[in-house]
């Protein structure tokens, strides 16, 4: 009896490990793409497209989606009113941006976005139910010269500056840049910002400190031009730094300049 129980206790065990032991489905890779180059791809309703963009270098970047053509339950679409419903940009698993693109507006461009040199951000793109689209994409990179490298969040990790050069950076949503200033001789220095886009209707958050002591806390706003943001000139001797922060911003470019007084 015990032979015969254990026979089939064998066989029960065996039966059971073929039902549970199913091999993984393959999951669709994301298609990766490179900088500055046209793609073309086709969504098939809610099965959504994923696209995977390594940060080749500092600078910052937007995205373009044209869409090209539809089919709605098997037949073209002729409406020029169709759309692409679901572009949803991510980072680090967190959604940046969540947006349509529509036919009749050509190129349809994202946020602009700068990340650190490796950092990988997905895109994924999908239909409603019975659509089925195909669309060109486009990352557009640009690197100006003497644009902020990130990541510069944290004194820390501060860009360093030169005396008389005016750089570019980009704050975007919940992000913080910061800067540093080491003085190549003593003397009076100021710090002056400006918003390059006129058209935005934020502001961003400035801070100068010299070195642990806050000298100044100003906010500069679109449209204002270059503005003072270490309540005027702050005498430094040689070695000594200034700790620029700019904050709070929306996706606004901004420029910052140091001064010596002669």
């Amino acid at each position: 009896m015990k032979k015969h129980f254990t026979k089939l206790l064998g066989a029960v065990l065996a039966i059971a490990l073929m039902v549970t032991i199913i091999p993984a489905q393959p999951t669709q890779a994301a298609s990766k793409i490179l900088p500055n180059k046209w793609y073309t791809f086709t969504v098939n309703g809610t099965k959504k497209n994923s696209i995977s963009y390594k940060v080749p270098s500092n600078g910052y970047f937007y995205i373009q989606v044209v869409p090209l053509y539809t089919y709605h339950n098997g037949e073209a679409y002729q409406n020029d009113t169709w759309y692409i419903p679901n572009i949803t940009i991510k980072h680090n698993y967190k959604i940046l941006q969540t947006y349509k693109a529509y036919y009749k507006d050509g190129i349809t461009n994202s946020q602009k976005y700068s990340f650190k040199k490796g950092s990988t951000l997905q895109i994924n793109l999908s239909e409603a139910e019975n659509w089925k689209s195909t669309y060109k994409i486009r990352i557009v990179h640009k690197k100006p010269k003497y644009f902020e490298t990130e990541t510069n969040n944290s004194k820390k990790t501060a860009n360093p500056i030169k005396q008389g050069k005016s750089y570019t950076g980009l704050c975007m949503k919940d992000d913080t840049d910061y800067f540093i200033f080491k003085a190549p001789s003593s003397g009076k220095y100021k710090v002056n910002a400006v918003i390059t886009q006129p058209e935005t209707d934020h502001h961003l958050s400035t801070s100068v400190n010299k070195g642990t002591t806050l000298v100044s806390s100003k906010l500069i706003y679109a449209g204002e031009g270059w503005k003072n943001i270490s309540d005027g000139y702050v005498a430094l001797k040689k070695g000594q730094k200034l700790y620029i922060k700019i904050t709070d911003g929306g996706y606004e470019f901004y420029k910052i300049k140091v001064t010596k007084k002669k």
